[in-house]
Parts: C-alpha cells; structure tokens; sequence
C-alpha cells in the first residue's frame, strides 16, 4: 500500500471547516482509519504531503501505522518494474490540459534520471492534484492519485472548477511477467449532481 502525501487535512490557511483544530487529533483520526488497511498489505510506503496540510505529523502516522517512511520522493521496485513515487506536482485547473501534465512530469523526470546514467524508473505516482488520472505512453505509466475528500473552500480558489472524485488508484502485477507496466484501475466516488435553484 502507498500513502501518497496528505493524509491528514491539518489546520491550513485559516480554514474553519475542520472538525477540530489540533493536528494531533487529525493525525490520531487518519491512524485510526489506516492501520488497519496497513495490516492487511504486505508492506505501506508513505510519502510528504504539503506542509500547510501535515506539518511534521506524517512519520510519526507512519511510524505508527507499521509504515516505511519514503520522504520527499521514494523509489521502490515491485515484480522488477522501478516506481517513482512523490507528492508533489503542477496543478491544472483546466480540464483538457491534465494529460498534458502528467506527460510532461513524467517526460521531465525520465530525461533527469536518464542524463544523469541512473535506471529510468516505468511507474509514476503524484497525487496533490485533487484530481486522480492514469498517463499511459506505452514504454510508462503515470498515475495521479484522486482527491480524498471534496473540494473545500480554499480549493475552490485554487482548482475551483474541477469536481473531486474521491477515490484510490490500483496497480495490478497478476499474470505480467517481471519488469512489465502493471493493469492500472481507478476506483473513485462519484459526487452527486448539485440541483439549480429555480425561481
């Protein structure tokens, strides 16, 4: 299992649409929630969020969920396939233009790794975004991690039109031999539909 950053709301930005205040409380909240999924995988990866979000809570939640704790940015290799998995990643708040910033992520990241003579990673995972999707060239994939929650209000102003799905996203290795891409899946909520108000 990865935990990909962000799993606790935290106290950001003034925001008043928490249920308590004190990022110990998130913290004891997201363990509750997450030890036992951590029990049931064989090993939990946990990477940074964003500070304003988590603050210096995360390695201690994954200390105590059994966790290995990645940090910024963390390399693992699953069935022979290299993942590289972070974060952090630019922010579209248009729609058509999602692709094209995974592509160019993942583009970037291979050439950084390439020029400098290190094993090029086939697996990419971001979150961040609030918005999950799946990048595949054929030769990688790309996965983007979707929202877990809905759109506050400060994300209204940062990606106030995209309508959060949340949700996980899966990597499945059955029946591909070693150093293969994974079968990708996103499993998301679908919000309901809000109703105009009529006059």
């Amino acid at each position: 299992m990865i935990i990909n950053g962000d799993c606790i709301e935290g106290r950001h930005h003034g925001t008043t649409e928490i249920v308590v205040a004190l990022n110990l409380d998130h913290a004891l909240a997201a363990i509750e929630c997450l030890k036992p999924l951590s029990k049931l995988a064989s090993v939990t990866y946990m990477t940074a969020g964003t500070e304003c979000h988590v603050g210096d809570w995360e390695k201690m939640i994954c200390q105590e969920i059994g966790g290995k704790w990645l940090g910024d940015k963390g390399l693992i290799e699953i069935n022979g396939t290299l993942i590289d998995i972070a974060h952090h990643m630019p922010t579209s708040s248009r729609a058509y233009l999602e692709a094209g910033a995974m592509s160019i992520t993942m583009g970037n990241a291979r050439q950084n790794y390439s020029r400098v003579g290190h094993r090029v990673p086939k697996v990419y995972l971001r979150g961040h975004r609030h918005t999950g999707g799946i990048f595949n060239d054929g030769s990688g994939v790309f996965m983007v991690t979707p929202a877990w929650q809905l759109l506050t209000r400060y994300a209204y102003k940062v990606v106030g039109d995209s309508i959060c799905r949340p949700g996980f996203g899966i990597l499945d290795w059955r029946g591909c031999a070693k150093g293969d891409l994974p079968a990708t899946k996103l499993t998301v909520y679908e919000p309901k539909e809000n109703k105009p108000i009529g006059i």
